[in-house]
């Protein structure tokens, strides 16, 4: 879905979906497809909060297969986000800006990543909080200097909390390495909850030749 205009907005009861088909079977869920909305900045300042529901969700698997991942909304900036994330920008990962700075954040039911490299998430005057079922995806860019600089990062004045069923999904970027850095006051993690970045860093062997493992520490033959 491509929509280009001067400023965009409507009823929580409108829809913008490109969400992924059910899986059949042992079969996975589709992805979820790719939104864009270029609306004019300026006139999009001045406009009215858009309510509408932006999804563009994983489809859900067979009853053997996995869901299908979220997908991408393309926008100009972050005029369309809110403080409290839940059922308006969805089950999206958000391309087109490096940069969003709320005085807090709250993300409730939704499921929502940045994946612009070098993206800076700066919660200025309050917490952080995932709550019901909620999950928050980083995806850094690369750095030369993988040590001392990060491709990402979340950075909250105040606290940040994991609350039950709800993950933070942050990622190495795979070609050098670079990761997400987390700053914050205290961080509380309640059961079942936490930072899962399994499989997210540098990529294993191949089965063909070369066989070693990516990254410092790779394994060799």
């Amino acid at each position: 879905v491509w929509i280009t205009c001067q400023t965009f907005g409507g009823a929580a009861t409108g829809r913008i979906s490109a969400n992924g088909g059910t899986g059949a079977n042992q079969g996975f869920g589709g992805a979820g497809g790719r939104i864009a909305i270029l609306y004019s900045p300026g006139a999009q300042s001045n406009a009215p909060v858009s309510s509408v529901v932006v999804s563009s969700s994983g489809g859900t698997g067979g009853p053997s297969g996995e869901r299908g991942q979220d997908r991408t909304l393309y926008v100009p900036d972050a005029l369309l986000l809110k403080d409290t994330l839940t059922d308006v920008i969805r089950n999206v990962r958000v391309l087109g800006f490096s940069a969003w700075s709320p005085a807090s954040l709250t993300i409730s039911g939704a499921n929502i990543g940045f994946e612009t490299p070098n993206f800076t998430l700066a919660v200025t005057n309050g917490s952080l909080l995932l709550t019901n079922s909620a999950s928050l995806y980083i995806v850094p860019g690369p750095t030369n200097a993988v040590w001392t600089n990060c491709g990402a990062l979340v950075s909250v004045t105040g606290d940040v909390s994991v609350a039950t069923n709800c993950w933070m999904f942050p990622s190495s970027e795979a070609s050098s390495g670079a990761s997400v850095i987390f700053r914050m006051a205290n961080l509380s993690v309640a059961s079942n909850a936490g930072f899962n970045a399994d499989y997210k860093g540098y990529p294993g062997g191949l089965s063909g030749s070369p066989y070693y493992g990516y990254g410092p520490g790779g394994g060799v033959t």
